[in-house]
């Protein structure tokens, strides 16, 4: 049986190519691959490993190790793409001269940043329950979300999620407003109007509010994220208690149970209950 070393930092492994694994891991990994990531492709066949002192390495490490640097990599390349667009969006917003098509391109924008709001609600909320999880007597929260459920909601949709979360009444109220304007000049155009100067009038009304309210959006986000890094605990000493780890959710989520109930009724998203114990 054909033997290959492949050597990761100070460890050596050995390979075989039975069933022509190590061939197979080679041509999957690429042309320009690293020994590890042979290795790695190589362990997701689950072809036999063993350490320097002729041991069997269990499979699946380096596999799961290469699989968590491809998925962040590739996250990194999907953000670093999302922002240059974003850039050049906002450098065609600002440069379009109608009114009516600017309002239509700052829905988009508005949209986005709603979701991007729900995303971070969503991520402090799964901290604490991950955090919390089986060690607390009080009921489980868990909140999902998913891009595609998401992205597929209309703008009046979206503040009605985002309302039931944000304890601000006063800027949702806002984006209410917005909206409705946004609909009566988009919608009802050719009932509405007998000229398309009132058209363009309106939708710079609706322009300048949305522009204030993008605005609004970054104070919010700002102090939900330094709310939140304000009750987080940095450190976990062996002597606290479990109770003591926890995050404290800030004021914007206050009546949390209560208003999950709401999006089970109204947006019907599942809360996860807690597993029953044995």
């Amino acid at each position: 049986m054909q033997e290959m070393k492949i050597k990761i930092g100070d460890r050596e492994y050995t390979l075989n190519n039975n069933n022509g694994k190590y061939d197979r891991a080679k041509k999957d990994a690429g042309e320009n691959a690293t020994s590890e990531q042979i290795l790695a492709h190589y362990d997701k066949l689950a072809g036999l490993i063993k350490d320097e002192n002729d041991a069997k390495v269990e499979n699946g490490k380096f596999w799961e190790k290469e699989r968590k640097e491809r998925f962040i990599e590739k996250a990194v390349t999907d953000v670093e793409g999302r922002e240059k667009f974003h850039e050049d969006f906002l450098k065609y917003l600002k440069k379009e001269q109608s009114n009516y098509a600017k309002l239509i391109l700052q829905e988009n924008l508005i949209s986005y940043e709603i979701i991007s709001l729900l995303f971070l609600i969503h991520s402090i909320i799964n901290v604490d329950f991950i955090g919390k999880n089986n060690n607390f007597q009080k009921s489980e929260i868990f909140v999902k979300f998913t891009p595609k459920d998401l992205q597929a909601k209309t703008l009046g949709q979206l503040i009605q999620y985002l309302g039931i979360f944000l304890n601000n009444s006063q800027f949702i109220a806002k984006l209410n407003k917005l909206n409705a304007l946004r609909n009566k000049i988009t919608h009802n155009i050719f009932y509405r109007y007998q000229r398309f100067t009132d058209v363009h009038r309106e939708s710079a009304k609706a322009v300048a509010q949305g522009e204030e309210i993008l605005d609004e959006f970054k104070i919010i986000i700002e102090n939900i994220i330094k709310s939140s890094k304000k009750n987080m605990i940095k450190e976990i000493k062996g002597t606290d208690k479990i109770s003591d780890s926890r995050l404290v959710i800030n004021d914007n989520f206050k009546d949390l149970d209560k208003r999950l109930k709401k999006v089970e009724e109204k947006l019907k998203i599942k809360t996860q209950k807690p597993k029953s114990k044995s």
